[in-house]
């Protein structure tokens, strides 16, 4: 169909008048004053639209007669176009160039697919540079070529490199503020539940975008409204050719101070499914897997920190595999073990009332060691058209085994020396738990009447024994008072919750739907504590009853919820309120508390989507949760002599009030991506710690109450746009972050408690530049954090400290396949601790061959850490102390590490909306 004149009004005026004066001469003159419009859509195969792409008509003799870049929607048009023949080139930077012949009038609309192109991919930044970053409604798209790593580098070396990521030693990832929950594979979870284990093993060289967004839970998904259980994932997609076939990387090294690493992953892909597996070990804290989440409960209290240096090994396995054509299973099963040597020392400054701060020196030296094995499954069954399930079992097992000696110094003024404290101990810990989910949905009609069920159960059990030395001796004033404890210590905690949540969903016009919600939670929590003494054997028979007990606490709560959603395009909102009643009963011994509370629970959703490159989201919700068990035992903990803690059994269930929200915009023409974050938390019946100073030997006796107040707001923004050339990139980030916590300091004269309120601000903003063309990269960034620390006791000053760091890094491709990279960093701070002032440059080389076909092979050689001054200096900022720490680092070594990488490739497959089918309920988005 052709499409209608697109002129000017005077152009249409003559041409209405020579059509009048010249219709006795046909319609053949007519046809050569009339212009035409051709239009189209450009997609890549995943059939997802690109943004930025060029279309450019020519003459059959070669001579460009038009142009334009495709919009938001992946659409162009051009205009004015006289009839003929043509030639149409459709182009974007990393994929394969469209030409087709056009005849001109053409019907319809062109639907036009552009491949990727592996070959260009690799080398585009030799002319310019794709984005770094751009927007895609809720997900932030990272193009991993644009941040260049070394060889042999892992996705966590990638991921570093994104403006607003860190990777903590831990593994853990947090992007512009928001922790991931999880990484996707090409739309698929890859190894749920622990995200060490893809940015340790999986190589960098395989992504080709990294895709940030916040993912609806199951129920939400099924039946469109949100029940505020998001997870923020991280999806990988990776390059065109790694796609379909087998592919794999095998990377081994060894240095100085017998430092040595070794890694294997193998991936198969075949169509929809996947198959993937590594192993590794090594002795530079590289865990991978090594090392599975044991912070999930239980008694054990001396916390494992994941400083120091370990050594570590692990096995793992993936899989993605469509089992039937309406069954699908993704799972993973993995086992790790880790032996890690930490040593650390601490300068802490304790808060008091109406007297100056005490001041305490602790050196620690700890060996740990950990086995972990873990397992997740998801079973995605549909039964029919109408009806899906979703069944997700997990089972987790750790095992622990910790050597400790701690020794503690306490002055006053920092000058007069009041106590000592020596703790030596090796305790043991077992932890398991298990887990399963399990959605129903069933689609009533085809406007969006839906009913669905969802079932959620957890059981975490961990079991600790310790044998525990402890000595306690007073100086000065308190020098006659000295205490020993020689004691074994077992923990027993058991933790079950249940939830049943039903929902029916009712279209009540075309864009509005009615929410029914009903839930019912259960959690259980049982601790038991035995302390034992030696008898005249030195068998530790003896029963302490002092410091032993047994408690148990079940909270029952009914959340009922009616929930209105209004849909347009590009506009949506969600409001409604929910009523939820709750009960919780503590057994203490012959002693019992039963705490009954009601609340009204609102909750709102908005959001906003112009286009697909800009979208503005403000969530609301409500949430309760049960103290931990740790703050619940109710006897005292004997094994510190020091930090003489007591938990209460009478703590009440807490009540948060969460809101956040985000802006995201991309600007395809100018290529400047904008990325703001915010999350604000106030909480009714928090948690205050209560601590009582002796003043003559600096001892802390510690309790907890419940709290009114305790709130939080965090703010991000991060922005990247091209700097006066396409080959340079400025990346402005800047991070916010405003802590109130609210404690009760006991007044050693009055022996009466006052608040303190303590407020606590970081701000950190950070700049880098980029420049990428041909064989040469480098990137300049540099950044500040400024802390703050206010406390309403007038007695306390504020303390303020800033760090800084700036660094230069770069690699540059040298002929006959050598490759030279290399990166340095300066850090520095002010306002710490004496001893723990930093001023360090962190410079790190390597030199690589890269050889065989295809530069299958690489031999390399790196320094690390080349002038030897990485500190492991941090701080830590509470209402009750500030805490500068040192920890033992790695320090200097060089390694030779030899990379091998081994593919038999078929041809790239596409793949399908990651995780956000729509199922039921509203129409979608």
């Amino acid at each position: 169909m052709t499409d209608s004149p697109r002129t000017s009004t005077n152009h249409l005026q003559r041409f209405f008048v020579a059509l009048v004066a010249t219709l006795l001469f046909g319609l053949s003159l007519t046809a050569q004053a009339q212009t035409y419009t051709l239009s189209g859509t450009v997609l890549d195969t995943r059939q997802e639209t690109i943004v930025g792409g060029n279309a450019v008509l020519f003459t059959q003799q070669g001579k460009q007669v038009t142009g334009s870049t495709t919009d938001a929607e992946g659409n162009f048009r051009l205009r004015n176009l006289s009839p003929g023949s043509y030639a149409l080139r459709v182009s974007f930077v990393g994929y394969k160039e469209y030409t087709t012949i056009i005849k001109i009038p053409h019907s319809g609309t062109l639907r036009i697919v552009l491949e990727e192109d592996s070959r260009l991919l690799n080398t585009v930044t030799v002319e310019a540079r794709a984005a770094d970053m751009t927007v895609k409604g809720d997900t932030v798209v990272f193009n991993a070529d644009a941040y260049h790593v070394g060889q042999g580098a892992m996705l966590e070396d990638l991921i570093k490199r994104i403006p607003g990521a860190e990777v903590s030693s831990s593994g853990s990832i947090t992007i512009n503020g928001k922790s991931v929950d999880k990484i996707l594979v090409e739309g698929k979870e890859f190894f749920s539940g622990d995200t060490k284990v893809a940015t340790k093993n999986l190589p960098a060289e395989v992504v080709d975008k990294l895709e940030l967004l916040d993912r609806s839970s199951e129920q939400s998904r099924m039946t469109g409204f949100d029940d505020g259980d998001e997870e923020t994932v991280l999806n990988l997609t990776f390059k065109a050719s790694h796609k379909t076939g087998l592919f794999g990387n095998l990377f081994a090294g060894y240095g100085a101070n017998n430092r040595y690493e070794a890694n294997a992953t193998i991936n198969n892909f075949t169509g929809k499914n996947r198959l993937t597996f590594i192993a590794g070990s090594n002795n530079t804290n590289d865990r991978g897997s090594g090392e599975l989440d044991t912070d999930r409960g239980g008694g054990f209290r001396h916390r494992r920190p994941q400083e120091g240096i370990a050594n570590a090994s692990s096995v793992a396995g993936d899989i993605a595999w469509s089992l039937l054509s309406n069954l699908d299973l993704e799972g993973n099963g993995r086992y790790g073990y880790t032996d890690r040597v930490a040593t650390s020392e601490k300068l802490t400054e304790q808060f008091r009332t109406n007297a100056a701060s005490l001041f305490s020196q602790e050196k620690q030296d700890l060996r740990s060691f950990t086995h972990g094995v873990g397992s997740q499954l998801r079973l995605t069954y549909k039964i029919d058209s109408l009806t899906e399930l979703v069944f997700r079992p997990s089972v987790w097992w750790n095992k622990n085994y910790d050597l400790g000696y701690n020794t503690t110094s306490t002055w006053e003024d920092q000058t007069n020396p009041i106590s000592t404290a020596q703790t030596q101990y090796n305790a043991s810990s077992n932890f398991l738990s298990l887990g399963g989910d399990l959605d129903v949905s069933r689609r009533l009609s085809s406007k969006g009447r839906v009913l669905s069920l969802g079932i959620r159960t957890r059981y975490n059990g961990s079991q600790s024994e310790g044998n525990y030395l402890a000595s306690f001796s007073g100086l000065g004033a308190g020098s006659g008072i000295k205490q020993n404890r020689d004691l074994l210590q077992q923990d027993d905690s058991h933790t079950l919750s249940t939830t049943l949540r039903l929902s029916y969903v009712e279209p009540l016009t075309s864009r509005l739907f009615l929410q029914v919600l009903g839930e019912w939670k259960h959690n259980t929590r049982e601790g038991d504590r035995q302390v034992f003494t030696p008898d005249v054997s030195g068998q530790y028979t003896l029963l302490d009853a002092q410091y032993s007990s047994k408690f148990t606490s079940e909270l029952d709560a009914y959340r009922g919820a009616l929930n209105l959603q209004y849909r347009t395009k590009g506009f949506d909102i969600t409001a409604g309120l929910g009523l939820e009643p709750g009960k919780m009963t503590t057994q203490y011994l012959t002693r019992s508390w039963v705490n009954q509370q009601l609340f009204f629970v609102p909750n709102l959703r908005i959001n906003l989507q112009p286009n697909k490159q800009t979208m503005w989201r403000l969530d609301y919700k409500g949430s309760t949760e049960m103290p931990s068990v740790s703050y619940m035992i109710p006897t005292v903990d004997p094994t510190d002599l020091l930090r003489i803690t007591e938990g209460n059994s009478g703590l009440k269930p807490s009540f948060t009030h969460q809101i956040h929200s985000f802006f995201r915009s991309f600007n395809p023409t100018t290529r400047v991506a904008i990325n703001l974050f915010m999350e604000a938390n106030y909480e009714l019946n928090g948690i205050a710690s209560v601590v009582r100073y002796d003043n003559t030997t600096g001892q802390q006796r510690i309790s907890y109450r419940n709290v009114d107040g305790n709130s939080s707001v965090r703010l991000f923004g991060m922005s990247s746009m091209p700097f006066f050339s396409s080959l340079l990139t400025l990346n402005a980030g800047l991070r916010g972050i405003f802590n109130h916590q609210n404690s009760y300091i006991v007044d050693a004269a009055t022996s009466t408690e006052q608040l303190n309120k303590s407020d606590n601000w970081s701000v950190s903003p950070s700049l880098a530049l980029s420049f990428a063309k041909g064989n040469l990269y480098l990137r300049l960034r540099g950044g500040l954090s400024f802390n703050t620390a206010l406390n309403s006791l007038s007695s306390q000053a504020q303390r303020t400290a800033w760090d800084y760091e700036s660094g230069l890094e770069g690699s540059y491709d040298l002929p006959f396949g050598l490759k030279l990279e290399s990166d340095i960093l300066y850090q520095t701070n002010q306002g710490y601790g004496t001893n723990y002032q930093k001023n360090s440059w962190l410079w790190n080389t390597a030199l690589s061959y890269s050889f065989l076909k295809n530069k299958a092979a690489t031999i390399r050689i790196k320094g690390y850490d080349l002038l030897n001054s990485e500190t492991g200096i941090s701080r830590e900022v509470t209402a009750l102390n500030v805490t500068d720490s040192r920890t033992n680092v790695l320090g200097r070594y060089f390694m030779v590490h030899f990379i091998y990488r081994f593919s038999s490739f078929g041809k790239g497959s596409s793949r399908s909306d990651f995780g956000e089918r729509h199922f039921g309920g509203p129409p979608p988005r």
